[in-house]
């Protein structure tokens, strides 16, 4: 999502976000584009809590200069590549002059392709490693466990270490088999599992102990 818009809703996004996220049992990803004004802060819905700000790098992992103000308290936000390709300027440069520009518009659009293919991997990865675990697998499809594989496809960065840039292929390289990327999928989702429950597990768990006999 990118809409160009502050931190307050106006249009009712963060009252649908909301619902599709609860008639989905949270089984959505939520990704948005953080801003491009270093003097703002997080742009809506990136700021909203079920949705993962994303920041615009450029090919080496740094943070563009027109990034949001990212939220500080110690907290790391995600960024992927923002340059749009020169195909792709060059068209719209005609039709849609100033709209086809590097930032985290085009570093969401990026994010989401790697959601994506990391959605399709985690899809056969049961059938490649057989591990008893694998039921964690499925809260990859939720905003939780998106964001927690995405960080670790980031390496850590000692020259921006609030910033995680991701990217896949230095992943791909240093994770050299199957079995191995499988291993952190399955962390990744078992802390999700563990620290995030889903709300209707826990809503349900919560009932059934209201209605056990007191004595």
């Amino acid at each position: 999502m990118s809409f160009g818009l502050s931190r307050t809703d106006k249009g009712g996004i963060g009252e649908a976000i909301e619902t599709v996220e609860r008639q989905r049992n949270e089984d959505i990803i939520f990704l948005a584009s953080a801003g491009n004004s270093d003097a703002d802060d997080e742009s809506f819905p990136a700021c909203h809590p079920s949705v993962v700000a994303i920041y615009a790098t450029d090919v080496h992992g740094a943070p563009f200069s027109s990034n949001a103000a990212s939220p500080g308290n110690n907290s790391w936000v995600l960024g992927t590549y923002g340059e749009p390709p020169d195909s792709l300027r060059h068209e719209f440069a005609n039709t849609y002059p100033g709209i086809c520009e590097a930032g985290s518009s085009i570093a969401t659009a990026a994010m989401a392709g790697i959601s994506a293919a990391m959605l399709t991997y985690a899809t056969v990865l049961p059938s490649l490693v057989e591990l008893r675990c694998n039921h964690v697998l499925k809260r990859l499809w939720t905003t939780k466990g998106m964001e927690a594989l995405l960080y670790r496809l980031a390496p850590e960065s000692k020259a921006h270490p609030w910033l995680r840039a991701v990217k896949p292929p230095v992943f791909w390289k240093n994770k050299t088999d199957d079995a191995t990327r499988h291993c952190v999928f399955i962390d990744t989702q078992s802390d999700v599992e563990r620290l995030f429950p889903r709300r209707r597990a826990a809503l349900a768990k919560n009932t059934d102990i209201e209605s056990q006999p007191t004595g």
